[in-house]
């Protein structure tokens, strides 16, 4: 469009006038054009307008339908976690041989689990109900929940084995927040009942359901919790609460319609009025209330709702009403700019569609990488340039103490030396300023409460976003390189094998010959012959090294191991029976602590002396007169928990300790720090065959000058351990006879 000059006329309206100056028809015609255009463009907008807010209002709902199914689906696993340790606890009270063991297993299980205050066994022939309260708590529980739990047991006993009852809910603060989760089961075969008993734990919800109490901050957005009972769960917003009776019925239409939907279990979307959403203390806008069942196994069913206003809605609807508008104001002006307008808009259309579906990828990326990084079995730090934490993975937040956005590495590795902290900074500082990658590989740190092999690998990041300048990755190889000593001392024990077969052969024979000669030079010089001290002794050594070839290859030769329930607490009462005169004569204590209630171990019973009887030998040993020995059998101080899986079997002393250089030489066929002709070197390492054969694990610590302690953790006899080191017995002994 050009611009006109005053006192000059264009061409165009020159023709405009010569055209429309001579009759009014073709000016009424045009006008008449103008206004159709007018009407057909007003009405377009006002379609685009209507489809655009649909679009719009579809998306959100989706998005709300979407918000409030991944919210039940961790509802559900927060309320199936309680059902799975219910069942847990029930499989404790089950196992357990009396009401101290169940009172033990249930407070380690309270113990292990925050929201968990309480848990009774209740039995149909007693008195009165096994009672175990979280240890952690400084005050009693409130009065009213230990009915409450009663009457949750009587709901259970009534039930079918398996069913998971909970309590009916309170209004009275603050049992409120608790709920009871009980099952039962009965004792005995099918056929021959023996008794019913009952196991319910009371569980704190507000730590449960803590993740959903931070929703109540946002004022657009509302939460209804609906229980087993159907009424609201105390997490539930108070406003919307207050509105529902006990029926579930209100006052507000709208509400009491998604109540009842709500209690059939159904799912869907629906809005609320203005009006209505004025009442429930949200601003007046549609509200979209979502609401969906929360999948329960075994269990009454949970429904969850959310109420989001549409406010956040009027600017988007705004924006497109004053753009389309303006459109039609261009068009009302001039009919030739209205081309112009509609390209312009349907450009930003496009626009705005390909950024938001760069946004839905940047979004779904985001979202992969954030999987792809929980997933990833090594620790992974990211931190800012200053040093401290931007994130962290799963796998770090499981061991570190502190990975808050903000930490130093102090904060998150408070158990860490010295020394390990300052390798993690120095490969940190030397990624940032070299600005490639660094790796230490295989460094013996101690990052954690112990000592471990770890491979650490620094990453540089973008050198403009200080906030996250580099990635270190941290893996622990401390079981790599266990397993790496476990392979060379089986190799070594290989070699030892075809090497013992071979002297057996090749010197067995010579060495017979020989005896037999020195014995008949012996027997023609006769006991006073000046040289019959030396035959003597030329067959006490041949007989030593026929001993030595004999215990060579009685350890080459792996003994079938024969498995059977074995009570650990009679053999180590023998041995200690059978070395208490040995002990007598050296001035040397033994102490044997037994604890009660210990289960059978899988274990072949000759080789299981042997084992302790080489141990108490070895500390015999090692302690000056006046020592002490102490045999221990127990279940406790598991050191992964599984203290039903497994026995410790303990021998420790008092004595001289082992160096720290040769404490992982120990199990070495022949290596012995005793004198010549005391030992052969070979009875830890028969020890160690024996174990690996039952599938138990050997664990020494020791200080030089202040003793020694060997730990044996021995499968239990259970069908799954009698196969397992059934079947390591097995496989050990194919390959001795390949051999």
């Amino acid at each position: 469009m050009g611009s006109e000059v005053p006192g000059v006329e264009s061409p165009e309206l020159g023709f405009f006038a010569r055209n429309l100056a001579p009759t009014g028809r073709l000016m009424a015609a045009l006008y008449a054009l103008l206004v159709v255009g007018l009407i057909v463009i007003f009405c377009g907008a006002w379609i685009l307008i209507q489809r655009d807010r649909r679009a719009l209002v579809e998306r959100f709902e989706g998005e709300r339908q979407a918000n409030v199914l991944d919210m039940a689906q961790r509802l559900a696993g927060d309320v199936q976690n309680v059902s799975e340790d219910l069942g847990f606890a029930v499989q404790l009270a089950k196992s357990a041989a009396d009401d101290d063991a169940r009172r033990s297993l249930l407070t380690a299980l309270l113990g292990s689990v925050r929201a968990y205050r309480a848990a009774e066994v209740y039995a149909g022939d007693e008195a009165a109900p096994l009672v175990v309260v979280d240890p952690r708590l400084d005050r009693p529980l409130p009065e009213g929940l230990r009915e409450s739990m009663a009457e949750t047991a009587a709901l259970a006993m009534n039930g079918e084995d398996g069913a998971v009852e909970t309590s009916r809910p309170s209004e009275t603060e603050p049992l409120r927040w608790f709920r009871s989760f009980g099952t039962a089961f009965t004792l005995g075969s099918p056929e021959q009942p023996t008794r019913r008993v009952a196991v319910v734990l009371l569980v704190d919800m507000s730590i449960v359901l803590s993740s959903l109490r931070l929703l109540q901050s946002d004022p657009h957005l509302k939460l209804l919790l609906l229980g087993p009972y159907g009424t609201p769960v105390p997490v539930s917003d108070e406003k919307l609460s207050s509105l529902i009776g006990a029926d579930g019925s209100s006052s507000l239409t709208g509400l009491g319609t998604v109540v009842a939907a709500m209690r059939s279990n159904a799912d869907g979307v629906v809005h609320l009025g203005a009006r209505d959403a004025a009442a429930i203390g949200m601003p007046s806008a549609d509200v979209v209330i979502a609401f969906t069942q929360v999948p329960m196994v075994g269990g009454l069913p949970w429904s969850i709702a959310t109420f989001t206003s549409t406010a956040a809605l009027r600017s988007n609807e705004r924006a497109i009403v004053w753009r389309l508008g303006l459109a039609s104001s261009a068009v009302a002006l001039a009919l030739v700019i209205f081309d112009l307008v509609i390209l312009f808009a349907l450009r930003r259309t496009v626009t705005l569609r390909e950024r938001l579906r760069h946004a839905g990828e940047l979004a779904q990326l985001h979202e992969l990488a954030d999987k792809v990084l929980e997933s990833i079995p090594s620790g992974v730090l990211v931190l800012s340039a200053s040093g401290r934490v931007a994130l962290s993975n799963r796998a770090l937040r499981d061991r570190a103490t502190d990975t808050a956005a903000g930490a130093t590495l102090r904060e998150v590795f408070p158990e860490a030396s010295a020394e390990a902290l300052d390798a993690v900074a120095r490969l940190v500082e030397a990624t940032c300023v070299e600005n490639r990658v660094q790796r230490v590989i295989g460094a013996n740190l101690q990052l954690f409460a112990s000592p471990g092999h770890y491979n650490l690998h620094g990453i540089p990041l973008e050198l403009h976003t200080p906030d996250v300048r580099a990635l270190v990755v941290i893996d622990d190889i401390s079981e790599v390189r266990a397993l790496e000593s476990q392979l060379l001392r089986a190799e070594k024990l290989s070699t030892v094998g075809v090497l013992a077969a071979g002297i057996a052969h090749e010197v067995g024979t010579p060495l017979g010959i020989m005896r037999g000669n020195a014995e008949y030079a012996l027997r023609k010089l006769g006991s006073d012959h000046a040289q019959a001290s030396r035959m003597t002794t030329i067959i006490e050594e041949i007989d030593q090294v026929k001993r030595t070839i004999q215990t060579l290859l009685d350890f080459s030769r792996v003994q079938p191991t024969a498995l059977e329930p074995v009570d650990c607490a009679a053999v180590a009462k023998d041995v200690a029976e059978l070395l208490r005169l040995e002990a007598a004569r050296r001035k040397i204590k033994i102490e044997l602590q037994i604890a009660p209630g210990l289960p059978e171990i899988a274990a072949d019973a000759h080789q299981l002396k042997q084992v302790l009887v080489n141990l108490a030998f070895n500390s015999l040993d090692a302690c000056a007169p006046g020592g002490c020995i102490e045999i221990r059998v127990t279940t406790e101080g598991d050191a992964d928990g599984a203290t039903r899986h497994r026995v410790l079997l303990q021998v420790a002393d008092d004595g001289c300790g082992i160096a720290p250089e040769n404490l992982n030489r120990v199990f070495d066929p022949f290596f012995t720090t005793k004198k010549r002709g005391q030992g052969t070197g070979l009875g830890l390492a028969v020890v160690s065959q024996i174990a690996r054969s039952h599938g138990a694990q050997v664990e020494i610590e020791s200080e030089p000058g202040h003793g020694t302690r060997v730990s044996l953790w021995w499968p239990i006899s259970d069908d799954a351990g009698l196969v397992r080191a059934g079947e390591l017995s097995r496989r050990r002994q194919e390959q001795s006879d390949g051999v």
